[in-house]
C-alpha cells in the first residue's frame, strides 16, 4: 500500500480532510512515494494519529491542536525524525522514553504548552 493511501487511511479516523493536508506545503512524499514531511498542525487533534506506518518520516508538524497527552511509543518506528513541532497544544509531562530512538532530532518545538517538568 502507498503513503497516500495508508496517510488518508489514518487521518480519515479522525475526521479529518486529507486534501487539506496534502495540499499543504510542508507535506511532503519523495519521488517514490514515500512520506517524509507532514504537517497536520492546526486540525484541532487531541491525539497523534498513528506514525508507525511511516518510518522515513523526518519531520512533523503537530503544532496548535489539542493534544495533551502523548504516548511513549508514538515515535517508537519513526527513527529517522529530525523535526518534531508540538508547539501550541496541551501538553502537561512528556514519557521518559518518548525520544529514546530519535538519534536524527534536531529541533523539538515544545513552547506554548502546559509542560510542568521534562524527563532528564
Amino acid at each position: 500500500m502507498d503513503d497516500k493511501k495508508l496517510l488518508t487511511d489514518s487521518l480519515d479516523k479522525f475526521g479529518v480532510d486529507v486534501q487539506v493536508v496534502l495540499d499543504r506545503p510542508n507535506t511532503n512524499f519523495d519521488g517514490a512515494g514515500t512520506l517524509y514531511s507532514l504537517d497536520i498542525s492546526g486540525l484541532g487533534l487531541t491525539q497523534i494519529p498513528d506514525l508507525s506506518t511511516f518510518p522515513s518520516l523526518s519531520v512533523i508538524e503537530l503544532g496548535f491542536n489539542d493534544i495533551t497527552k502523548i504516548e511513549e511509543e508514538t515515535f517508537k518506528r519513526n527513527n529517522r525524525m529530525m523535526k518534531i513541532n508540538l508547539v501550541g497544544n496541551k501538553l502537561k509531562a512528556l514519557p521518559v522514553d518518548l525520544f529514546a530512538r530519535q538519534t536524527a532530532l534536531q529541533q523539538l518545538g515544545l513552547s506554548r504548552n502546559q509542560i510542568e517538568s521534562l524527563p532528564e
